[in-house]
């Protein structure tokens, strides 16, 4: 996408955004993935050499009723070889891109799935131990508590291997998106960034501090001092970076423990 056309997007707001940001993305990976310039141009901003046509992931969830729910952001969204010709398929058989994002917990991995991925199950339980909820463990609950955000809505295997070329481009684009759509939803609790070390050194950049404020909070972890992040995103709602949810030294409850102490 040609930044001038993101910025023209980008003055829409709430679920008119993530309309016509849905609908501009599927029309380009549907017509010019290939034959077009869409696949050298992922691979130019993000070093990511995009599997087949996954259409790009910019939210799940239910975004047209936020009120109340939990707001993570990851890095980017995974890549399941097995299931991305189902995913799609679905993704292709409603209305919108947007109606399928939103009812895809249920509308989708509750039908594909006969538990919770790995990435879902980790934010579930998570959630579930730092909130003591009951029943979190399943697609009807993500589906009524969760949106799900990325940073950078292009699929890969592994987060760790992203890199973005150009950062201010980044920030007038991709991260403006995040933004606007964190002040559409309104959460009335803490947002969480999955990942927060990878791309700790971008967002701590001068562009990005009056939408992005974090300090380190050092805990103890089995003996062990390791470290989360608590701030503020899009100017006013309060943020806690993590680790990645999978690789927390130490175990989750101790960290929770500490994070319970901070919001």
């Amino acid at each position: 996408m040609r930044t001038d056309e993101f910025k023209n997007i980008l003055t829409l707001e709430g679920l008119e955004l993530a309309d016509a940001i849905l609908k501009y993305e599927k029309e380009r990976f549907d017509t010019s993935f290939l034959k077009g310039s869409v696949y050298e141009e992922i691979n130019a901003r993000f070093g990511l050499f995009p599997f087949k046509s996954a259409y790009p992931v910019y939210f799940l969830g239910n975004i047209k009723a936020p009120r109340d729910k939990h707001v993570v952001i990851g890095i980017n969204p995974g890549y399941d070889a097995d299931a991305a010709d189902t995913e799609k398929e679905y993704l292709k058989s409603g209305n919108s891109l947007l109606d399928a994002y939103c009812n895809i917990f249920v509308g989708y991995f509750k039908n594909k799935r006969r538990g919770l991925i790995s990435y879902f199950a980790n934010i579930a339980h998570f959630l579930g131990r730092l909130y003591e909820c009951d029943n979190c463990n399943t697609w009807n609950w993500l589906h009524e508590n969760l949106i799900n955000l990325e940073f950078i809505p292009y699929h890969s295997s592994d987060a760790r291997g992203i890199r973005i070329n150009n950062v201010d481009e980044y920030y007038e684009t991709y991260f403006s998106f995040v933004i606007k759509m964190i002040k559409y939803i309104s959460p009335s609790r803490p947002v969480f960034i999955n990942g927060y070390p990878t791309y700790a050194e971008i967002f701590e950049r001068q562009r990005f501090k009056d939408d992005i404020k974090m300090e380190a909070v050092t805990y103890d972890a089995g003996g062990k001092k390791r470290r989360f992040w608590v701030g503020k995103i899009a100017d006013e709602y309060k943020c806690v970076g993590l680790p990645f949810l999978t690789q927390i030294t130490g175990g989750k409850d101790s960290l929770i423990r500490a994070i319970k102490d901070h919001i």
